[in-house]
């Protein structure tokens, strides 16, 4: 039985959900679509090229890395990737500005480029580097790809704020059985490293939750893709449990 998506929102009125779910020109379910996007930080991801990863044949892996809001992304690009080759010599896969900078001094180098942190991980695409969003301090991530339980414990908590009551309000509207939400991850995200991680390495495909979700009502179905250029996506269906999705590249 095939089943196409269409437009739902078409600015006639306020609170419409976004896209209707069809089947035998029945609808049969509601799209509500939202990003997890950090808003203060535009200018610097515009300078940033919107995101698009960096590629340096030095490095192996894939690096994340935040910066302070002062960094300059000129001098990022000219020297960031000689920074991440150091690190990657000298044997190190994490690295955090501590704020005790009397006790614990950071490195000079990234100190320099305003670098607050930076994660090495495993990935299907060596030699790329995620500039993240930028700020004063971040909390160390730790990498773990063996389930991505990392990710749905962000997602749902996130979910669950009310800045995001909006988005469950449109669907309560549609009086549905299937209620789908669609969360997007872009490369200016709220979300931590360790849930990011979880969609841009892994071996052939991320790591999927191994628990069900607790999600808010009245969401039934749980999408999460995110919008660096990685294949996959990870999606729950009440009936099927957790599995992938072919998510291409996805636009916030």
């Amino acid at each position: 039985m095939g089943m196409t998506v269409r437009q739902h929102d078409d600015g006639s009125r306020s609170g419409m959900y976004d896209l209707d779910i069809i089947s035998d020109n029945t609808v049969i379910g509601a799209v509500e679509v939202t990003a997890a996007v950090e808003p203060e930080a535009t200018a610097y991801w515009r300078a940033a090229d919107h995101g698009e990863p960096w590629t340096d044949a030095r490095i192996t892996g894939a690096w994340t890395v935040h910066t302070s809001p002062r960094a300059s992304v000129r001098e990022l690009r000219r020297r960031l990737a000689d920074l991440l080759v150091k690190f990657q010599d000298a044997g190190i896969r994490s690295y955090e500005a501590s704020e005790a900078w009397e006790r614990c001094p950071p490195d000079p180098d990234a100190a320099a480029l305003g670098v607050t942190s930076a994660l090495q991980g495993p990935t299907d695409f060596p030699g790329r580097i995620y500039l993240m969003p930028p700020s004063d301090s971040k909390p160390t991530a730790t990498f773990a790809a063996e389930t991505g339980n990392q990710l749905i414990d962000w997602a749902v908590g996130w979910l669950r704020q009310p800045s995001q009551a909006d988005n469950l309000r449109k669907l309560h509207t549609a009086a549905l059985a299937q209620l789908h939400l669609f969360l997007i991850l872009p490369p200016l995200t709220v979300a931590p490293d360790e849930a990011v991680m979880v969609l841009l390495s892994g071996s052939d495909q991320p790591a999927l939750p191994s628990v069900p979700p607790a999600l808010p009502a009245p969401i039934t179905h749980l999408w999460i893709a995110s919008s660096w250029n990685v294949p996959f996506g990870v999606r729950w269906d009440p009936d099927c449990g957790w599995m992938l999705f072919t998510a291409g590249t996805v636009r916030e």
